[in-house]
């Protein structure tokens, strides 16, 4: 039995109906779907449901996630609600990450570049390649274990795709060639050899939704006939973490201002060491330093 994790936040639409829909019409393995997170949608059974309180910083809340998966299972299948299944997929399909062939290291976040900065510091055998396939991976829980004994992998500092398949997937990765990516909102052609399809944010217009509830018609044995959700999404309680950060301000005029995955909105936050170094010297305009 292969356990399929999914790290849930609850949207303004119904991609993870769908996502379970193309799951369960295409892995074609004897899987256990568990859901992670604060909240569970009223119209999903056949389900295991993992209660993770919620992180302010998206990559906090994820690496929760994670760690809450390695303790629980042995190995797991990580996917996203926003992903769909095309055609069949296998576990093999899933266990050999491909890599993306493009490279922009300097738009990536953060918490990529610091990964990819430490990777190119440790002998892995070859170059750092990029796993931000946005398709489903594959994890072994004593593996992600392993790498969190030496570097921060659950506190959103680091990008845990990037470390576990660098060092424990192959030295010469296929690229991938079956994945829609859709970021934008823009028409986009869906072909035949895709396997994977999986939306950004601008990418779900409403023409996508048309779409996802064309070719997923069929409930699934995840769903509960006729029932929508009508509870009150739960408020975000736990504020951004970071252990031993480093105060910083925003001192632009904009309102609400956001800058990866901090959020000036409130004031001035704790922000990792390392990223505050960064935010200082590549925009000293725009951020600053809290006296203290």
């Amino acid at each position: 039995m292969i356990n399929v994790v999914y790290p849930f936040v609850i949207s303004d639409w119904e991609e993870l109906r769908y996502s379970l829909r193309s799951l369960e019409q295409y892995f074609k393995e004897d899987f256990e779907v568990y859901i992670m997170g604060d909240y569970l949608p009223e119209w999903i059974t056949n389900v295991k449901y993992i209660e993770t309180a919620r992180y302010i910083n998206p990559y906090e809340d994820t690496g929760n996630k994670l760690f809450t998966a390695t303790e629980l299972l042995e190995d797991f299948i990580w996917i996203s609600d926003d992903t769909f299944f095309l055609k069949p997929v296998t576990f093999e399909d899933i266990r050999y990450q491909k890599i993306v062939a493009e490279r922009q290291y300097s738009t990536w976040p953060m918490h990529i570049r610091e990964t990819v900065d430490l990777l190119h510091t440790l002998d892995i055998g070859h170059e750092v390649f990029n796993y931000g396939t946005h398709t489903p991976r594959y994890y072994e829980s004593k593996k992600l274990k392993q790498l969190a004994e030496q570097w921060p992998m659950f506190n959103g500092f680091l990008n845990p795709e990037f470390m576990y398949y660098n060092i424990f997937g192959s030295k010469n990765p296929e690229v991938l060639n079956d994945r829609l990516y859709v970021r934008q909102p823009k028409p986009v052609i869906v072909k035949p050899e895709y396997k994977y399809l999986n939306i950004g944010n601008g990418g779900l217009t409403e023409k996508m939704k048309d779409y996802l509830a064309y070719r997923f018609d069929k409930q699934s044995k995840f769903e509960i006939s006729e029932v929508q959700d009508t509870r009150q999404v739960p408020e975000i309680k736990l504020n951004t973490y970071t252990p031993e950060g480093v105060w910083i301000k925003y001192k632009g005029k904009k309102k609400n201002f956001k800058y990866d995955a901090y959020d000036f909105s409130n004031g001035p936050i704790k922000v990792f060491p390392e990223h505050a170094k960064r935010m200082i010297e590549d925009y000293p305009k725009t951020f600053g330093l809290v006296s203290t």
